[in-house]
């Protein structure tokens, strides 16, 4: 695939595929793929991005994460007609999603590799940061950063570097690199949700001790705590680690419009951090950078925070230009002063 004729070498992934209905009372519903796809429209961005499709991911690309007995396994389930994991139904068309998402990733690793694109925004579903080396976790079936961040390694990138920021602690990816160097984790989250985990003293183990970052949050977090965060840990943690590539699992669930969780990320906040993740990712990774829709539900927030990203993609706008908006000051919001002092001195950032 060759698009010589884009100047900007951004592309988002999305195919029609993805929006067969959801069973009644779903999470992950295809409203929520045509709130992104149709602000991009509506914005003007997609006309100037390149649109990749998506395709069904085979085993040896499922398995470059996960367990060969899990990915297998599921599929052999599946077969046989699914069923319940955990609370959520998964039947075929499930399974079909989360291996088109997976492949329209992995597609998407290739032509950054080879330079035909930069960098790119995946509108696919169901989210997959939850999903483990060996077990699934809500809707979360497959780990597409986790197997793009794989996917690149093998391509012959030496450190890649996956950045989430989600209501949900990103449990599946920090189970999946634990115990590895070369891809640094960092998660910013809500504090209680689900997933039980997600604290601040689990760093890594063995010879990656140090390359797992958890930020817990409190409730009721917004625009200026994610900035303190993004500015004292995720920037430092980012320059020390300097990896090749940098994946980013992004939640519109944070946002202050999704009554589900309890932050309060304007769309301010949206593009301040789509913005500085691309000026990083153009000063450490030639500008190699992967955004993931992963949580979120509101369509009003998805459709705010797609439009944030695409712009910060095409370099529409830097993070104090960030849509002509100031950040919000939320009356009572929390205090982390304690929290980013534990971070750093874990981490001597």
């Amino acid at each position: 695939m060759f698009y010589d004729q884009y100047m900007e070498k951004v592309a988002y992934i999305y195919g029609p595929e993805l929006l067969t209905p959801a069973l009644e009372g779903a999470y992950d519903t295809p409203d929520r793929i045509l709130a992104a796809k149709g602000a991009l429209d509506m914005e003007g961005l997609s006309s100037r991005m390149v649109c990749m499709p998506v395709r069904a991911a085979g085993m040896l690309d499922l398995t470059s994460a996960h367990d060969m007995t899990y990915a297998y396994g599921f599929r052999d389930w599946i077969r046989r007609g699914g069923g319940l994991k955990g609370a959520y139904p998964v039947r075929e068309q499930e399974f079909e999603l989360a291996l088109l998402s997976a492949g329209g990733c992995v597609d998407a690793c290739g032509e950054i590799l080879n330079g035909s694109i930069k960098s790119t925004l995946a509108l696919t579903r169901p989210p997959g940061h939850l999903a483990a080396y060996d077990y699934p976790a809500g809707p979360s079936l497959f780990n597409n950063a986790a197997i793009c961040a794989q996917t690149f390694l093998k391509g012959g990138l030496d450190k890649a570097a996956i950045v989430s920021f989600t209501a949900r602690h990103s449990s599946g990816t920090q189970d999946i690199f634990y115990r590895k160097r070369k891809v640094l984790t960092i998660s910013a989250h809500q504090v209680p949700n689900y997933p039980q985990g997600g604290f601040s003293y689990e760093v890594g183990a063995g010879p990656a001790i140090g390359t797992n970052i958890n930020i817990p949050l409190p409730v009721g977090s917004g625009d200026i705590e994610y900035m303190r965060v993004f500015k004292e840990i995720v920037e430092p943690a980012l320059r020390r680690h300097e990896p090749e590539v940098i994946l980013v699992s992004l939640g519109f669930d944070i946002s202050t419009k999704d009554r589900i969780t309890g932050q309060r990320v304007s769309a301010w906040g949206f593009s301040a951090m789509a913005a500085l993740l691309v000026k990083l990712a153009d000063e450490l990774c030639s500008g190699r950078v992967m955004f993931f829709m992963e949580d979120g539900a509101n369509l009003e927030a998805i459709a705010e925070g797609t439009i944030a990203v695409g712009r910060a993609l095409l370099g529409d706008f830097g993070q104090d230009e960030a849509l002509g908006l100031e950040p919000e000051h939320i009356f009572g919001a929390p205090d982390i002063e304690c929290l980013l002092k534990e971070i750093k001195n874990l981490h001597n950032l």
